[in-house]
């Protein structure tokens, strides 16, 4: 004889080991879920609902449920969400998917996939968004390795980056370079092989040029008391350092990579200074991606013009560094701008995901800032798939931005929001602001005091 099945509603939050899987396709033979303990939510329930199977047999639940009701005339209360059901636009991490044991992550994924930006999912609307904020799971400091502490040196901290490894090729590849006797005027010696040792005094002379400037360096071994500095020729002799000035070499000749690679002359240098500044130090939570301008006046097709930079002419180098705290301004990775950035994603986007990637910063949590040259809501939603928080100041004329945003007066504040909790918003200052932000909703608050001038009729920030 076959039991007959009823449905109930449960009014309350205790429930058996008798309550299988909501969903199975046969009540008589359930299939064990693998998602968790306990019954199931439906996603996008309008409130904790659960509909149970109950056999009229089974006597063993633990339940408190009021079988007066006519089950043919029950209903589910009509509230507020139900408008909301077919719509999905958030699963929080404590819920799960009815379709199938999949692991939450990949609903998840997949929904953000559906709304991402060039898909037809991706909708601009007015409303408040669902702030997530992705948990920060770095470990931030000076790596133990480095055995750094409060006390150490200068030296011991300079060690740390200038390594072994980087002396011993500077040394092998200049003395690799200089395959002759080279005399470069009557006056100078043959050449020598240099050492470790000789190396690190040069560059040591070199650093020390920087902080005692003068009109050309050979007044450095100059006899005149007001120009001379006792270091420069207690240390090394002016030749000397002239030859090894210019036949200092960091790469092979030979080096095949001189058909690819614009700066294969540096590139040995730049490879270890790039393991040793993501390795020494791990910044804090919030860091930020930016742009600088190396000085320098010779010849390469690289060579960048930016008026607003103090050096105006030198190499552009995209940096990530730490935002603020006692670390502010550690370059964790750097890349220098050679003019081949053509790809399938923009430049800019190209940009802060090489760091990203470089640095091994995606999947933990990381506060990304950024600028209104690589703001954009592709750039956005990829580093929230990637477990990357992100804000910044944005173009409107970006790709696929809200073209509705309008602020008039100051003070005026205009938002729209995506289904994966991408903010957008507007803000009327004496020009208006543009922002995107994955982790902010669009109150205002007013910032805290920091100078005796501080006045309340000043510019509120954003929460």
């Amino acid at each position: 004889m076959s039991r007959q099945l009823r449905t109930q509603r449960c009014r309350s939050s205790k429930y058996s080991h008798a309550v299988r899987n909501l969903y199975d396709s046969d009540p008589d033979d359930p299939r064990p879920s693998t998602s968790g303990e306990g019954p199931r939510r439906l996603r996008n329930a309008p409130e904790s609902h659960f509909y149970l199977y109950e056999t009229a047999s089974d006597s063993d639940w633990d339940m408190d449920v009021d079988d007066s009701d006519d089950d043919a005339d029950y209903s589910p209360e009509a509230t507020e969400s139900d408008a909301d059901w077919e719509e999905f636009d958030y699963v929080s991490s404590h819920d799960t998917s009815i379709d199938s044991d999949e692991p939450l992550s990949a609903v998840a994924r997949r929904f953000a996939m559906r709304n991402a930006p060039g898909t037809p999912g991706f909708v601009w609307k007015k409303k408040r968004p669902f702030v997530r904020r992705h948990p920060f799971q770095g470990v931030p400091g000076v790596e133990e390795a480095c055995l750094l502490h409060a006390d150490s040196t200068a030296r011991e901290i300079l060690d740390c980056f200038l390594t072994p490894e980087l002396w011993d090729t500077m040394t092998r590849e200049t003395n690799r370079y200089v395959q002759r006797p080279v005399t470069p005027s009557s006056h100078m010696k043959t050449w020598e092989n240099t050492t470790v040792e000789e190396l690190q005094s040069f560059i040591g002379l070199r650093l020390l040029m920087g902080l005692q400037p003068r009109p050309h360096s050979r007044y450095y071994w100059s006899k005149n008391r007001l120009l001379s500095s006792s270091v420069f020729p207690e240390t090394m002799t002016r030749d000397r350092f002239d030859l090894l000035q210019s036949r200092l070499h960091f790469s092979d000749n030979e080096d095949p990579r001189a058909d690819t690679d614009r700066l294969w002359k540096l590139r040995p240098v730049l490879d270890i200074l790039d393991t040793t500044f993501k390795t020494v130090y791990i910044p804090d939570r919030k860091i930020v991606v930016d742009e600088s301008l190396w000085a320098f006046r010779g010849r390469h097709h690289a060579i960048q013009f930016n008026p607003t930079k103090r050096a105006r002419f030198g190499m552009k180098v995209y940096r990530l560094c730490e935002s603020d705290g006692a670390g502010a301004g550690y370059t964790s990775a750097f890349n220098v701008y050679m003019g081949q950035d053509r790809g399938d994603v923009p430049a800019s986007m190209k940009a802060v995901t090489d760091l990203m990637n470089r640095a091994c910063f995606f999947e933990k949590g990381y506060e990304l800032y950024l600028d209104n040259w690589y703001s954009s809501p592709e750039l956005f939603h990829y580093l929230s798939s990637r477990k990357t928080n992100a804000v910044g100041t944005v173009r409107l004329n970006r790709k696929f931005m809200p073209k509705d945003l309008k602020v008039s007066a100051r003070g005026d504040v205009d938002f729209r929001t995506s289904a994966t909790g991408m903010l957008a918003m507007s803000w009327m200052d004496r020009k208006p602001v543009h922002m995107l932000s994955t982790i902010h909703g669009p109150d205002m608050v007013e910032p805290a005091p920091k100078s005796p001038w501080y006045s309340p009729d000043e510019a509120p920030s954003r929460r």
